[in-house]
């Protein structure tokens, strides 16, 4: 058997009000690419060293397009580039 190590870092956080009931959850993983800069993974680092608690972002609603600046889900209107024979054969 052959094990891969991979540079990763994983943050998970729970919010729980004063009565233990859960009023946020969420988290984040990493995982760099291979041939990353040297350059690219020390700033990656540091911007993760920088990040507040993930329970402290759940918890002020923070969503994972604020936190990243990306858009993490598909824009409104798209659509599937799969063709209408491509659809049936699944």
């Amino acid at each position: 058997m052959c094990w891969l190590q991979a540079q990763t870092a994983l943050a998970l956080g729970v919010a729980l009000d004063q009565e233990g009931v859960c009023t946020a959850a969420g988290g984040w993983y990493i995982q760099v690419l291979p041939l990353v800069s040297d350059e690219t993974l020390e700033c990656l680092e540091r911007n993760i060293a920088a990040l507040p608690s993930t329970t402290d972002l759940m918890a002020q609603g923070v969503t994972p397009e604020q936190l990243t600046g990306t858009r993490t889900s598909p824009p409104s209107g798209y659509r599937c580039p799969l063709r209408e024979d491509e659809k049936g054969a699944r």
